[in-house]
């Protein structure tokens, strides 16, 4: 093996080598290999961040951090399934770690809790098809980072052009790195996996539930760097419970270790190198072999930051509360989780097994499609919050295109990847018309000719309530939405995005796009009529 063969080793190879060095000569060669290829990853790290500190500002230094990890991660990693589609999920997962904590912070402690749920399960589900290749740890640490280091204004904006360059050369890299690989599985096989009763699905809901809660909690509390909390959580949920109780006491142990440690260096050292303790942690978590002393190391960088915000005393009181705290709830909650988990009666996935019948099928209540629905329905506080109390119309905008494309994935997975049922027939519309009703008042406050459409869909959705229920008892069938009905949610959507981004709307153009609606809500129920009458007489529509 030549010396730049054994350079591209990852840290298990190398350790391995030494152990199976058999004299001190070939043993002292190994360890000054090893020993170079640290030099030269902390050299290349610390380069790497440097370049986008100054190409994008101080405060976007974390964008350097996040985009070399995913470089470092995904060049060997990959997601399991077909490269082009792999590189397109990669793309997707740096514009979730730009959009969503930035908007996240935006909002309540409540309402970004339910944000990062939706977002850490993109992250998660789609990010991490084997539990032991850990590649979901790697999108949540950029995503909780990026929550922590958030920034606005013109910051912000170069922070977007940061992650959009990341994001070409992370998707560059693996794409490359990957494409003469052949994969047997795609994206469609990745949501059919989705099972509520698989110990996968289980762990990775119980990652996607935990963190954002621990986050939430944090900040209720008033607790700075509340992004500590939840890596600690993240950090300490494992797929097995024999792991977890391993990490969260190698966690708490570590860190404990750590602050001692640094606080010995603080005092110890002059003031103008502090900044340089962290560079020892990385290279201390760079020689580290055991997760211990790994979180040992780790405790410097996050210290070195920290004290010249809060001093030492601040600094060490939150590193050890918030990991404290985050590891302990995690076990906790993981725990609980996976207790009423076990009390659920098991079932078979009807989607994954040709022999089950389609009355079961449509009996499913968890579902991909229906999880996306209820968090459509969890979309409409926040756009209200935005647009009536935080009088943000773009902010509300965003969150409404967020929903729009919500409801379009729901759709397009539950007819592709036969994931159809009765409630998802049922809780799709309702998801459609509570966000086109919470659009329509929100907007009445600024276009009082907003209550006609208002008016219309009260008539509308409370006959279609009425005559649903009872073709559903005649012919005990739930009917989706038609193609009329589709068309007017289409126009609602558009009116209500018009009216959102374009502030200054002059009369005639908002008149005009309010009388289009009406005309296609009152024909669109017109046609309802017609069907369900049929319907209801028997005859065959």
């Amino acid at each position: 093996m030549t010396f730049y063969q054994e350079l591209q080793l990852n840290q298990a190879g190398s350790k391995n080598l030494l152990k199976k060095s058999e004299t001190v000569k070939e043993k002292s060669y190994h360890i000054l290999v090893y020993l170079v290829k640290i030099a030269v990853t902390m050299a290349f790290c610390f380069l790497f961040v440097t370049i986008f500190s100054i190409l994008f500002g101080n405060e976007n230094s974390i964008v350097g951090v996040v985009v070399l990890l995913c470089l470092m991660v995904f060049r060997n990693a990959d997601l399991g399934i077909h490269t082009g589609q792999s590189t397109m999920l990669l793309a997707l997962f740096f514009v979730i770690m730009t959009v969503c904590p930035h908007l996240a912070n935006q909002f309540s402690p409540v309402l970004g809790m339910l944000l990062n749920i939706a977002a850490l399960a993109v992250l998660i589900l789609f990010g991490c098809h084997n539990p032991f290749m850990f590649n979901q740890s790697t999108l949540v640490l950029g995503y909780l980072l990026l929550y922590g280091y958030d920034v606005t204004g013109k910051s912000y904006q170069m922070r977007l052009v940061g992650m959009a360059l990341g994001a070409a050369l992370t998707c560059f890299v693996f794409y490359r790195n990957h494409k003469n690989r052949t994969y047997k599985r795609n994206l469609k096989d990745l949501i059919q996996e989705f099972d509520i009763t698989s110990s996968r699905t289980k762990w990775q809901i119980c990652q996607i539930l935990c963190v954002p809660i621990v986050l939430c909690i944090a900040e209720l509390c008033n607790m700075p760097r509340a992004m500590w909390a939840g890596i600690a959580a993240m950090s300490a949920i494992l797929p097995f419970m024999e792991d977890m109780h391993y990490r969260v006491r190698k966690r708490i142990v570590g860190n404990i270790a750590g602050v001692i440690c640094f606080t010995v260096l603080y005092f110890l050292l002059p003031s103008s190198i502090y900044a340089y303790i962290g560079i020892l942690g990385g290279i201390g978590v760079g020689l580290s072999a055991q997760y211990g002393w790994q979180a040992v190391f780790n405790t410097f960088g996050a210290l070195a930051i920290a004290a010249e915000t809060y001093g030492l005393q601040g600094a060490v009181s939150l590193r050890v509360i918030q990991n404290v705290f985050g590891v302990v709830f995690a076990l906790a909650f993981c725990v609980i989780f996976y207790w009423f988990m076990s009390k659920k009666r098991k079932v078979r996935r009807p989607y994954m097994q040709s022999e089950v019948n389609q009355e079961e099928n449509l009996n499913r209540i968890i579902t991909v499609p229906n999880l996306l629905s209820f968090f459509r329905l969890c979309l409409i506080p926040v756009i209200i919050w935005s647009y009536c109390v935080k009088k943000n119309p773009l902010l509300a905008g965003e969150i409404l295109l967020l929903s729009g494309l919500t409801d379009l994935a729901d759709g397009y997975i539950a007819r592709r990847f036969h994931m159809i049922s009765n409630l998802g027939k049922i809780l799709d519309p309702v998801a459609d018309k509570l966000t086109q009703a919470a659009m329509l008042i929100c907007l009445f406050t600024r276009f009082p000719h907003m209550l006609l459409l208002i008016v219309i869909m009260a008539g509308k959705e409370l006959y279609m309530a009425v005559s649903g229920c009872l073709v559903i008892r005649k012919t005990g069938k739930v009917h989706g939405a038609d193609w009329h009905g589709k068309i007017v949610t289409f126009l609602l959507y558009g009116t209500a995005a018009v009216h959102i981004i374009w502030f200054h709307i002059t009369p005639m153009v908002s008149d005009l796009l309010i009388g289009l609606c009406a005309i296609m809500m009152v024909i669109s129920v017109a046609l309802y009529i017609i069907q369900n009458t049929r319907t209801l007489k028997g005859e065959t529509v």
